[in-house]
């Protein structure tokens, strides 16, 4: 039984044609950010926690990294 599928398992009759430059480039740099919740999320979430009253969060974010925020601000839990 195969647990993943590789760039092996499918072949393609040819390589699309790049719309860039693709000779003489050079690796400038790499960048990061990070866009944290507002003051004062915490303390709301544990007083609705508290009081029982459901939080959602909406965000664009992908999957991975909203529930990580999810957690980090206790909006679900550590689990």
């Amino acid at each position: 039984v195969r647990s993943s599928i590789g760039k092996d398992d499918f072949k393609f009759s040819q390589k699309p044609k790049p719309n860039f430059p693709m000779d003489d480039l050079t690796f400038i740099g790499l960048m990061s950010l990070i866009d944290p919740p507002r003051e004062g999320v915490p303390e709301a979430v544990t007083k609705c926690n508290r009081a029982r009253i459901k939080v959602y969060m909406v965000t664009g974010d992908p999957p991975i990294t909203a529930a990580a925020i999810a957690k980090q601000e206790n909006i679900v839990s550590q689990e």
